[in-house]
């Protein structure tokens, strides 16, 4: 979501650190990365596509022992 509007960015490119994992996300700000079972993930957010949305500064957030499904509000901040 945009930290200032609160809306959904749609074309945010998702990349699980250290796997060859990507996704964008959706109209609605969703996506979806499957994985193995590990101790530790680290998600890194990043606009590649400033057309679509504006312009906004990447960000990374670091999950302990995930599993199943899990929910996250990322916030980024326009550059």
């Amino acid at each position: 979501k945009s930290q200032s509007t609160g809306q959904p960015l749609q074309g945010i490119k998702v990349t699980l650190k250290d796997m060859p994992q990507t996704q964008y996300t959706s109209e609605t700000g969703e996506f979806e990365i499957y994985s193995e079972i590990i101790e530790q993930a680290t998600l890194l957010f990043e606009d590649v596509d400033s057309t679509e949305n504006g312009s906004y500064a990447s960000k990374d957030t670091v999950l302990f022992k995930p599993s199943g499904v899990v929910e996250l509000e990322i916030l980024l901040e326009e550059k």
